[in-house]
């Protein structure tokens, strides 16, 4: 891969590069983290969203649903996208280095800007358009936002930076559980006391319903009324109620699921992938 990085750069304008100019190695590595992505989302496609995380929710479906699950998450979950945002980070300091390098004198910063708009329009066409809600492709277009500013830094800079986010998003996810272990002992000492719930004020209320609503995502059963409705309504129902449904799915995945628990994963892979680059890694 070294080899084929440093050889010499012979575009003058700022089209897509020629095929003897690519790296094939890394267009082969993103290749396989596509695929590898797209097995791990083979389970969104066939059945509710309840048996991604919860696989004994379709333990009585055909086949070997649970083994082939285990394999899977064993195998692709978080790697494959880890490789696909580290390639991301790589790919953009290669980029910006062949303008650089075979246009001088291009709106290099411009150019890049274009491109990741276009990315990100693409991923909303895709979440509201194909309908496809858990596309990365906006996430990755905020994460490149903030990648060209710090294309300049040093291996050990952009290694520090990658630290940090990672560093961020650990310490927000140790929040987030340490919330729900005390929504779990409030809910338990209600449950203790049957006299408990009826003392409730509004806000004890709303927190011992938010725990009973993770217990549901967490262990869902198919035959839950509300997941029961959304296999109706992506099955067979009328097109207006479908579409409804997928929006608000693309809505929230894309708004909420995507900010909270994609963005800084990305952007510290995205940073890790720069720094590797920058080392002579990638």
């Amino acid at each position: 891969m070294a080899n084929e990085r440093t050889q010499p750069i012979t575009h003058t304008t700022t089209a897509p590069v020629s095929a003897a100019e690519r790296i094939h190695a890394l267009d082969a590595t993103r290749g396989f983290a596509v695929l590898g992505i797209l097995l791990m989302n083979i389970w969104s496609f066939a059945g509710p969203q309840a048996i991604f995380d919860y696989p004994p929710a379709a333990a009585d479906w055909a086949g070997a649903p649970l083994q082939t699950w285990a394999l899977m998450h064993t195998l692709f979950e978080g790697s494959q996208r880890g490789l696909f945002s580290m390639l991301f980070g790589a790919g953009m300091l290669l980029m910006v280095g062949r303008l650089q390098a075979g246009s001088p004198g291009a709106p290099v910063g411009r150019i890049y800007y274009r491109r990741i708009l276009l990315l990100m329009a693409f991923g909303l066409f895709d979440a509201f358009v194909l309908l496809w809600a858990a596309d990365i492709l906006l996430i990755y277009g905020l994460c490149g936002l903030l990648l060209y500013p710090l294309r300049r830094l040093t291996a050990r800079n952009l290694l520090l930076c990658a630290l940090v986010v990672f560093a961020l998003h650990a310490t927000l996810r140790v929040f987030d559980w340490r919330d729900s272990i005390s929504l779990q002992a409030e809910y338990h000492a209600v449950e203790a006391d049957p006299n408990a719930a009826a003392e409730l004020d509004e806000a004890q209320a709303s927190r011992i319903a938010e725990w009973e609503r993770k217990e549901r995502r967490a262990h869902p059963d198919l035959t839950d009324p509300q997941i029961q409705e959304s296999i109706r309504i992506n099955s067979r129902g009328a097109l207006g109620e479908f579409l409804v449904a997928r929006w608000t799915t693309s809505l929230v995945v894309q708004v909420v699921v995507g900010l909270k628990s994609w963005f800084l994963d990305a952007l510290g892979t995205m940073l890790l992938g720069m720094a590797l680059f920058r080392a002579g890694f990638v």
